[in-house]
């Protein structure tokens, strides 16, 4: 149970990738019980898009995890979709509209999801922290030194300690 389900919806994409990319980088053995494991787990048209491949074709998408998600964004996530995923990206901001009570760190999560996402896992951290940053309020950037900042982990303890003064200064915007 600890594999999510998914649909096909491309709208719930984001987060379920996510939550496979975690459990896949357990290990590499993860990795593979997990393309075994994920399969079994889809519903809808997933499911039928799945059932009516080859078996052939199936049993080498489940060799790990990243050779089914390869498969999976490249039949579910059409050109357009993906430009909206991007466009998505590109356009998220702190409490915007539909999120705003989100904290500092939700932010960070949100954008770190989606740029995993599109660019997949493996991003050097520093490029991901840059990423991040980009759509984050300005006045941040005074608070966090993000030029200072080169790991994840570094990133997510600098946010957490800082968020009422993150929150304090987004508000003065």
């Amino acid at each position: 149970n600890a594999v999510p389900t998914w649909n096909g919806d491309v709208a719930a994409l984001v987060d379920w990738i996510h939550d496979m990319e975690t459990l896949a980088t357990i290990s590499e053995q993860m990795s593979r019980k997990l393309a075994a494991i994920a399969p079994q787990r889809f519903r809808g048209r997933v499911r039928d898009w799945w059932s009516l491949l080859p078996p052939e074709h199936r049993r080498s998408l489940m060799q790990d995890w990243h050779t089914l998600r390869a498969a999976i964004i490249s039949h579910f996530v059409t050109t357009r979709f993906h430009q909206e995923l991007i466009d998505t990206y590109d356009r998220q901001r702190f409490r915007q509209k539909g999120h705003e009570k989100e904290s500092p760190s939700d932010f960070v999560y949100r954008r770190l999801r989606h740029f995993r996402t599109l660019y997949e896992e493996g991003a050097a951290e520093t490029k991901e922290i840059r990423a991040v940053m980009r759509n984050a309020p300005a006045m941040w950037s005074t608070i966090l030194s993000p030029d200072s900042l080169t790991t994840i982990a570094g990133l997510l303890q600098q946010v957490n300690e800082k968020t009422p003064e993150l929150v304090q200064v987004a508000g003065l915007l």
